[in-house]
């Protein structure tokens, strides 16, 4: 069942009890892990992979079938400076077109739909309606914050991003929690999963799938399961790959 996010506070946050755990803690505590690879930088389409274990102590297990998806217009850009990343010519920046490259936290689920619709997701989920915004202006104290505008006293942006659009991008979506604690003005907002516009069309700095394979992804995540992101070109993820061999092996 899943747990309804409910609009309490100017901002929705989750709560960030991993903020002083380390990455490789974080991949050490996962038990579900997804992997996003593209071939290089500059490619606008990806492969996702699935992995679950039953303890810390289990190998990865692959969920068979792969997934299709669509980055960000100009590729990737590494979300910070590592060794790992140091084929990327740029970091993450607002308004690049390009998705990160890194290790992150899933947030909230978010949707067009009733929550009542939404009990396959085990994420906090969020009903999403014409008041609510995430905030792409780093000008803004809101900036990379999804906010509900009618609690809002001072709005002090000038530019955000509609969650409830008129289309069916935003119908289904997960949020990726990219330049969080601290939140760096400029370094990039508003990353999520999404539903994709066609399997060609590529995105503003996300990561977009088919309908069917998104709802699959909510159904899998399960936050007592620290599921984990990893997305990045496949090269990085094969030298990240040598810092930690418990790191499930891609083709």
């Amino acid at each position: 069942m899943s747990c309804i996010l409910f609009l309490t506070l100017p901002l929705i946050t989750k709560a960030q009890h991993n903020s002083m755990i380390n990455k490789q803690d974080k991949i050490n505590q996962s038990l579900t892990l997804i992997v996003v690879v593209s071939d290089h930088w500059q490619d606008t389409t990806g492969t996702l992979y699935r992995f679950t274990r039953k303890d810390a102590t289990d190998a990865w297990h692959q969920i068979p079938e792969t997934i299709d998806v669509v980055l960000g217009k100009q590729g990737m850009a590494a979300a910070e400076k590592a060794s790992i990343f140091s084929g990327s010519p740029v970091l993450k920046k607002e308004g690049d077109w390009k998705s990160p490259a890194g290790i992150f936290t899933f947030g909230f689920t978010f949707g067009y739909a009733d929550p009542m619709k939404a009990l396959f997701t085990r994420m906090p989920y969020l009903m999403s309606n014409e008041l609510i915004e995430c905030i792409d202006d780093p000008a803004s104290k809101y900036y990379n914050k999804i906010v509900s505008t009618d609690i809002i006293a001072h709005k002090d942006w000038n530019s955000s991003e509609k969650m409830l659009l008129k289309d069916s991008r935003y119908e289904w979506g997960i949020e990726v929690e990219y330049n969080k604690n601290p939140v760096v003005p400029g370094a990039g907002s508003c990353i999520f999963f999404h539903v994709w516009a066609d399997n060609h069309r590529a995105t503003a700095g996300c990561t977009a799938m088919d309908k069917e394979n998104l709802i699959s992804l909510m159904t899998l995540l399960n936050p007592l399961e620290n599921p984990l992101l990893i997305q990045m070109p496949v090269k990085n993820y094969r030298l990240l790959r040598k810092t930690n061999k418990a790191l499930p092996k891609i083709k």
